[in-house]
């Protein structure tokens, strides 16, 4: 024993050896205290530690065998790798989103790290908070801050009073230090002031172009300045995407990796990069998809959708020198292409085909639905393929719809055909703009009558008002000089609002609407009351506003244009859905307000992004324009849009078809019938009896459910 420890030879051996196992146990805790802490590897912590709620449609302890792909995602997001940025190009129902649920659970276990998750909004940050985070931080043990069934508290410290330090509704604490912020990108305060190493940017695409303080996602980025000086900070980013040119998603995926998940063959283990296109499917449903090997031949099924992607690999697809690789390459040739899997840019394509949550039959299902439907196509693509939407919207020139004029019928004389009639109007200073058109179920569209009502609107009940509502009154016109009541009547207010709702509120079928830009908006959605007393409360029954989805109704619109004036003669197979029937009279200015806006990319010089945008052509008017957006916007209120856009059943149908035809005479009514009944759709079903037109009966329904 080293000297001054003699007196220890009285005790004998035992004291000496004890002492000698406490001295390798305080150098061990000694070397254990100064010793960097172990590597963070999120997807094995995953495996290890989350427990997913038993509410949730997969729960229990988390595997990666669920979704294989997420696996990568983790991997790369783990400290130790050198990306720092990471772009998740993805479709809706991939579980990306659990994905930074891990990754920042999984530092708030082990780091002292401060972070921030920021949405489009800090609603839906909140919303992540309670409906994803803590759901997960309550079912882990490691998280959860209430000790349970012996287990020591977790990692999170849990939401209590602001002034005890704990959680809060925007910030989440952790026992070690960590910090997760809540952010929103329409709110600059939330994205000013903090020093970030982590941050996750999820809905991407969705966020706003320009907050007032400029780009959200460059001032977000903002917060990493520190961290990312030192080279130890991320960033990841989530979206589905939105369109070819200006998705922000697919911009920060164009420079990175470009990783795709290649599927394996059950037969010959060859990967191919699946896409949807490679599906074979029935026309109609059932559509039963299935997927052949290009190599053996091979056929794959939803009931291999599983073991595929249990084989599958990531395979970097960013060109090197020129060189790419192959569509459908060996395991080897695969794993040669991935190399290491050190990129400091790294993107990852998580599309709609390959998806664990996504069978391919519903993939089918939908594209159906979507068909001839801008809008609806458009959805598809960004969110159930998770791919960019080309725009195909190309306004035609007005002589190549005025070639399509019907002779069947003119302009204010009525038509054989539609049994759902719309009046849509454009309020200006100088008089009032409107627009009659009839739909059936097929969704054609009569252009039945428009013109300007001149006058002043700034007065409800004077000046052009009172010629308006002769016309409202006077119904829709049918052929013989009969007329019928309008199902609805849209107003625009964005112009003499006052003046709009006054006569918006004595009219039980009519709506006020305003405007909205942006290819996000729903076609027609409703706001919040805000019509007050003369004491300053609201109203209880005060009139309500909905708004209109502009840009993405246009499309539509536009798309049925062309549309029409592409289509050949009709023959046997029908009439295409959504065509536009003009009467033979109408003229040069009519069809030169349809067609006087067109898609454009502009960019926003405050954040340097480019979006498409609608403009008006130089010197051309746009009311009836206007008009025909506001009249389709109420066509979605009734519901009586086609298919699985609509809420109408062949009954209402039928029914709105008898209406019409016991206001004609009966050789007319024949007439109808000839015209109503083409090859392209099954005979109707007797109509209900009921005082309540269809569209009312419709409206009824939807309240009551």
């Amino acid at each position: 024993m080293p000297d001054g420890f003699g007196a220890w030879e009285e005790f004998g051996d035992d004291a000496e050896r004890m002492f000698r196992e406490n001295l390798l146990k305080v150098q061990e805790a000694y070397l254990t205290a100064i010793a960097p802490p172990p590597p963070l590897d999120p997807a094995a912590f995953a495996v290890e530690h989350i427990r997913l709620p038993e509410s949730w449609p997969v729960s229990g302890p988390f595997r990666h065998e669920t979704s294989p792909y997420s696996k990568r995602l983790l991997e790369v997001l783990s400290p130790d790798h050198p990306s720092e940025e990471v772009w998740c190009r993805k479709c809706v129902q991939s579980g990306v989103t659990l994905a930074s649920v891990l990754w920042l659970s999984s530092v708030m276990a082990r780091m002292n790290a401060p972070c921030m998750y920021v949405q489009s909004t800090v609603g839906l940050a909140k919303e992540w908070a309670d409906s994803k985070f803590w759901p997960v931080v309550e079912s882990s043990p490691i998280l959860n801050p209430w000790a349970e069934d012996g287990n020591e508290p977790g990692a999170i410290i849990p939401r209590v009073n602001k002034a005890t330090g704990g959680s809060r509704a925007d910030k989440i604490r952790a026992v070690r230090g960590g910090t997760i912020l809540l952010g929103g990108a329409e709110s600059p305060k939330t994205l000013r002031g903090h020093t970030i190493r982590y941050i996750v940017k999820d809905d991407l695409d969705a966020w706003a172009e320009e907050n007032g303080e400029g780009d959200p996602s460059a001032q977000a980025d903002g917060r990493l300045t520190t961290y990312a000086a030192l080279g130890i900070s991320k960033m990841l980013a989530i979206s589905s995407p939105t369109f070819v040119g200006s998705s922000r998603i697919d911009k920060g995926y164009s420079r990175s990796s470009r990783e795709r998940f290649y599927l394996p063959c059950l037969q010959c283990d060859l990967l191919t990069d699946f896409v949807w296109e490679d599906v074979t499917k029935n026309p109609v449903a059932p559509f039963k998809p299935y997927f052949t090997c290009p190599s053996c031949g091979h056929p794959h099924d939803d009931s291999h959708k599983r073991l595929m992607l249990q084989g599958g690999l990531w395979v970097p697809t960013k060109p090197v020198n020129d060189a790419r690789p192959a569509k459908t390459v060996s395991r080897d040739e695969a794993l040669d292409w991935a190399g290491d899997g050190l990129h400091r840019v790294v993107g990852l394509d998580i599309s709609g085909e390959i998806s664990r949550f996504q069978p391919w039959e519903k993939i089918a299902q939908k594209e159906a639905d979507a068909a001839g439907d801008e809008r609806t196509e458009m959805v598809f693509v960004n969110t159930v393929l998770g791919r960019p939407y080309e725009l195909k919207t190309k306004t035609p020139g007005w002589e190549a719809l005025s070639a399509r004029r019907s002779e069947d019928f003119q302009r204010g004389a009525g038509a054989f055909g539609p049994c759902v009639f719309i009046l849509s109007a454009d309020v200006q200073g100088y008089g009032i703009w409107y627009l009659i058109k009839g739909w059936n179920a097929n969704e054609e569209a009569w252009y039945l009558d428009w013109d300007l009502v001149p006058g002043e609107t700034a007065v409800a009940g004077e000046g052009a008002w009172k010629a308006f509502d002769k016309i409202a009154e006077r119904g829709a016109p049918l052929p013989g000089g009969k007329r019928i009541p309008f199902d609805i009547e849209v107003v625009d207010s964005n112009f003499n609002t006052d003046a709009v709702k006054a006569w918006v509120r004595r009219r039980p079928r009519a709506l006020a609407v305003n405007g909205d830009p942006g290819w996000s908006k729903d076609i027609i959605t409703r706001t919040h009351q805000s019509e007050v007393n003369r004491v300053g409360k609201k109203r209880k029954l005060g009139l309500r506003v909905w708004h209109v989805g502009t840009y993405p109704t246009k499309a539509i619109l536009v798309a049925r244009y062309g549309r029409t004036a592409a289509s050949s003669d009709l023959d046997e197979e029908g009439v295409p859905h959504g065509y536009c029937w003009w009467p033979i009279n109408a003229d040069e200015p009519f069809f030169r307000q349809l067609t006087s806006e067109f898609v454009t990319d502009e960019r926003v010089k405050s954040t340097n992004q480019t979006r498409k945008i609608w403009k008006r052509k130089p010197s051309e008017e746009n009311h009836l324009f206007d008009c025909d957006v506001y009249g389709f916007a109420g066509l979605q209120h009734l519901g009586a849009r086609s298919g699985t856009r609509g809420s109408w059943s062949e009954e209402d149908w039928a029914q709105a078809e008898s209406r019409v035809k016991s206001l004609l005479e009966p050789d007319q009514a024949d007439l109808f019938d000839q015209q109503a009944r083409r090859p392209d759709g099954p005979d109707r079903v007797p109509a209900k009896s009921t005082e309540l037109s269809p569209a009312l009966a419709a409206m009824a329904r939807a309240n009551q459910s």
